[in-house]
C-alpha cells in the first residue's frame, strides 16, 4: 500500500481519502495535508477575523434571499418555543405555544405556496404573528404582519401600579 507524508505535522499516513481529502488539483489527486491538520487550520480560520468576516458576507447573501429568511424565522419560533435557556422561553414554550411546524422546508412551503410570501420584498419590514395569541404556531394560525399590528396582538397585562412621580413625594 502507497503512503503519503502530510506536509504540515510530517506524520506517514496511507494514500487514501480516509485520511487525506480528495481534491483534482493534485497529481495524485490528494490533499498534501492529513484531515486532522486541515480539520485544525479551519478551525483556527473560521476563528480569525476574515474567516468571521466571510462568514458574515455568505451569510448576509443567503438571508436577503426569501427562503434564508424564512428559515431564519423558523428556527428563532423553534427556539422560543423549544429551548428553556432562552430568556423569552417562559413567554412561549413556558406558556405551553409549541411549533407545529415538522421542519423548516414545511414552514417555507406554507409560506410561500399558501401565504403567498414568494419573494423577499413581500416579506422585508414584517414579522411573524400568531393570529390567536394562546394558539401554537401552526398552519392557520400564523401571519405576517408590521411590528404595529404585532404590538397590538398581545395578551392581556395585569393592572401594574406605576410609582407616582409627585413632586412632593
Amino acid at each position: 500500500m502507497k503512503t503519503k507524508i502530510c506536509t504540515k505535522c510530517n506524520n506517514r499516513y496511507p494514500a487514501t481519502v480516509e485520511y487525506f481529502s480528495s481534491d483534482i488539483r493534485y497529481k495524485n489527486n490528494l490533499r498534501p495535508q492529513c484531515r486532522i491538520c486541515r480539520r485544525e487550520v479551519h478551525q483556527k480560520y473560521r476563528l480569525s477575523k476574515k474567516g468571521c468576516t466571510t462568514t458574515k458576507m455568505r451569510n448576509k447573501k443567503y438571508d436577503s434571499t426569501i427562503k434564508g429568511r424564512l428559515i431564519n424565522t423558523f428556527h428563532r419560533l423553534n427556539n422560543r418555543c423549544n429551548n428553556s435557556g432562552r430568556k423569552d422561553y417562559k413567554n412561549y414554550g413556558g406558556r405551553g405555544i409549541k411549533n407545529l411546524f415538522k421542519s423548516s422546508n414545511e414552514f417555507v412551503e406554507y409560506a410561500v405556496n399558501v401565504l403567498g410570501y414568494d419573494t423577499y420584498d413581500k416579506i422585508r419590514g414584517l414579522q411573524i404573528d400568531r393570529i390567536n395569541n394562546d394558539g401554537n404556531y401552526e398552519p392557520g394560525n400564523i401571519r405576517f404582519v408590521t411590528v404595529k399590528a404585532n404590538n397590538n396582538n398581545r395578551r392581556k397585562r395585569r393592572n401594574r401600579k406605576l410609582p407616582c412621580k409627585n413632586k412632593n413625594g
